[in-house]
């Protein structure tokens, strides 16, 4: 979704995953298949919080804060909004949606944002 230095490898499997999505779309649609993708930001889950305790052993909040500071509504997903996406492209009101890439990140990817270093 953006680039940042050294992250090559992760932006190409980005950028692939999203190919496959819109061809298996196509190829699957007339069995009324539906192939869609996300693309995640910060959640506040175990692992999250397992990596804020690493890097600030004595304030593990304060990576967590920091985190939310640059996204542009200021949070964390909640791992429970994460999973009503799921549910809804799982249900027969996302019938017509296939071949689509939804972005659950706050803003994050928005111009101006964390990859341009600014909150």
């Amino acid at each position: 979704m953006v680039a940042d230095a050294g992250e090559a490898a992760y932006a190409m499997t980005k950028a692939a995953l999203v190919g496959l999505t819109k061809a298996l779309a196509v190829e699957y649609a007339d069995r009324n298949i539906r192939v869609n993708c996300s693309q995640l930001g910060y959640a506040r889950t175990p692992m999250v919080e397992k990596m804020a305790l690493e890097s600030n052993p004595e304030h593990p909040e304060v990576p967590i804060q920091d985190i939310a500071a640059a996204v542009p509504m200021k949070r964390l997903a909640k791992p429970q909004e994460v999973g009503e996406l799921f549910a809804f492209l799982g249900s027969d009101e996302s019938s017509y949606l296939t071949g689509s890439q939804i972005v659950i990140d706050g803003g994050s990817t928005l111009p101006e944002t964390m990859s341009m270093g600014t909150n």
